[in-house]
């Protein structure tokens, strides 16, 4: 007797015990739901720092929803050029193809703090996209980005810092899916050589690159020759960085090829 009560009182206790699945999944349901209501939302200024203390400005746009690729825009030479080289029309054309955005003042301009000749002389550069490309995978912020689908932007000099990540970024940070040069030069070179299949960080320069240059500018010819099948070069113009655009027919060539670009690595 004392058996089969204790039998049957074992049982009426496991059978009222919650197992944990509903709430697991309301839980779940809650991430995704926060998650996802960060999608879609208005274009922001939003700060954050680098790993040597610099505190960075930047515009932040998540796009439509959680999985997409992420374009970060690194605008021409620092003090005389901040973020506003990308216009918010150009910025709007981009979200067209439904990528997260993030604009980056560099070290020296604009909202950012820090030393100007560090954005371009150094590891400061290098810095700020690592900084730049932690700040749009932070998944606190909701709207996950596809690490995968990571295209970075340089124009003029801001190609430095966007090559040196390439060549030095941190591991832990994703390998750009495609990157865009708005008028390379031996600037770009400062710190790395840009040669094709170089061994660092297991990588080779193979990969997409878009090359956007004015006639008036010969540097870029000169990879033509020996240039990976990855490699896509545009001279057209003769408006340097993002002088491109300039609101008028090159602006909206120069648009069209980049969103291109962007689009092939979503």
């Amino acid at each position: 007797m004392d058996k089969l009560f204790w039998i049957g009182f074992l049982s009426l206790f496991l059978v009222g015990c919650p197992t944990g699945g509903d709430d697991d999944d309301a839980s779940n349901d809650d991430d995704a739901a926060t998650n996802d209501a960060n999608c879609g939302a208005d274009e922001e200024v939003v700060s954050f720092t680098t790993s040597d203390g610099v505190d960075l400005e930047a515009d932040w746009r998540p796009a439509s929803e959680p999985g997409r690729g992420v374009l970060v825009l690194f605008h021409m030479i620092p003090p005389q050029n901040d973020r506003t080289g990308y216009p918010e029309r150009v910025r709007d054309a981009f979200a067209e193809e439904d990528v997260a955005i993030l604009n980056v003042d560099r070290r020296g301009a604009g909202g950012s703090g820090g030393d100007a000749e560090d954005a371009y002389f150094g590891d400061g550069g290098r810095l700020d996209v690592e900084a730049a490309v932690s700040f749009a995978l932070d998944s606190e912020r909701g709207c996950d980005v596809n690490p995968d689908a990571l295209v970075l932007v340089g124009a003029s000099n801001g190609t430095t810092s966007v090559y040196d990540y390439v060549v030095e970024g941190d591991d832990d940070l994703p390998f750009p899916a495609a990157v865009i040069f708005m008028s390379p030069g031996q600037y770009t070179e400062a710190q790395n050589p840009l040669e094709p299949n170089q061994d660092d960080r297991q990588w080779s320069l193979s990969f997409p690159i878009l090359w956007l240059y004015p006639t008036n500018e010969p540097y870029s010819n000169a990879f033509v020759p020996d240039a990976p099948g990855a490699w896509s070069f545009v001279e057209r113009g003769q408006q340097h960085g993002t002088s491109m655009f300039s609101g008028a027919n090159l602006e909206d060539l120069t648009v069209t090829d980049m969103r291109a670009w962007i689009a092939a690595v979503q």
